[in-house]
């Protein structure tokens, strides 16, 4: 629905996105890439809570992607301590901004914000198979691989 109205309006709206994920994977790149069009500025929102990635690091990788694309001065990347799977009412940090929209492909964000009577939400489908686990189980799998492979290295060279 929040789609619909932002194509009707003349001037495109500032998109709040937030994102709880860590890490951040390629669906988050994939909404990205459909919201740009829709919208005049990006704030992507990380949720400050690392549990496989710091959330600097995080931003570092999120911006080093982004800063290819065309449209960067539309994208701004930041932290924040908000969680918005369980927030009652929008932060002043985020309230001073201009009207926006706040689009999600969690349904824990969208679902407690729609609850709270948010006007404009967008809620943006995942890809047809997609699963919220794979980036991260496979990212920590990466971690054990490279693990076992330093050791297999480190025991080569000590024969």
């Amino acid at each position: 629905m929040g789609e619909l109205l932002i194509k009707k309006q003349q001037k495109k709206p500032i998109i709040l996105f937030p994102i709880n994920a860590n890490p951040l994977h390629f669906g988050h790149l994939i909404m990205l890439n459909h919201l740009i069009p829709l919208s005049s500025k990006i704030y992507i929102v990380l949720y400050d809570h690392p549990e496989v990635i710091d959330t600097n690091s995080s931003i570092f990788l999120l911006e080093s992607i982004l800063k290819n694309y065309k449209c960067k001065y539309k994208l701004k990347v930041m932290a924040s301590k908000t969680n918005f799977t369980e927030i009652n009412e929008l932060p002043k940090e985020f309230i001073d901004k201009k009207a926006f929209y706040i689009a999600t492909c969690s349904k824990k964000i969208y679902s407690n914000l729609a609850s709270k009577g948010y006007p404009y939400l967008i809620f943006l489908k995942k890809p047809f198979g997609w699963n919220d686990f794979y980036q991260s189980i496979a990212f920590l799998r990466s971690i054990a691989l490279a693990n076992i492979e330093h050791l297999k290295f480190k025991s080569i060279m000590r024969e």
